[in-house]
């Protein structure tokens, strides 16, 4: 199953990938994307990046997050950014747990994230249509709303 995301959660230009990492090149922040320290679709695609890393005979598989150890925001993204994808040793078969750093073209850090960790779809999830789903963004807290309540929230605006 794969997720059709917008515009603004296309970063990743080019993928070079090796044993248990990734390195991706960025696409270079715009005035339109630009939304607080960090834009929720440049830490989305630095997520993307620990399938890259995957060794080539892994299943494609949607994997959801669990949970981050630890997120450091150093520097407001700006100019040609790259990002680097560290897998750690698997926790079980299920989970996945990986290190990411993002960084600018000097080596600047942006964003160093410790231990995100991902669990692999439950198979009812997986057989169920994407679009189905809405991600909405309202009063500064996300929703995900099931196709039937995105109609009526829509129609009470």
């Amino acid at each position: 199953m794969g997720l059709r995301l917008g515009k603004g959660f296309r970063w990743l230009e080019r993928i070079w990938h090796g044993s248990d990492q990734a390195l991706g090149l960025m696409r270079n922040v715009t005035a339109e994307d630009n939304i607080g320290a960090l834009p929720p679709g440049l830490l989305d695609s630095c997520f993307q990046l620990i399938a890259a890393a995957l060794p080539a005979e892994t299943p494609i598989e949607l994997y959801l997050p669990l949970g981050i150890d630890r997120l450091h925001i150093a520097a407001t993204p700006e100019g040609t950014l790259w990002a680097h994808a560290v897998l750690r040793p698997a926790a079980s078969e299920d989970v996945l747990s990986a290190d990411i750093r993002l960084f600018d073209e000097a080596g600047r850090s942006i964003l160093l994230v410790e231990g995100l960790h991902v669990k692999r779809a439950s198979a009812a999830l997986r057989s169920e249509n994407a679009d189905n789903w809405l991600y909405e963004v309202a009063a500064g807290r996300p929703l995900l709303l099931k196709h039937r309540e995105r109609r009526a929230a829509l129609a009470s605006r």
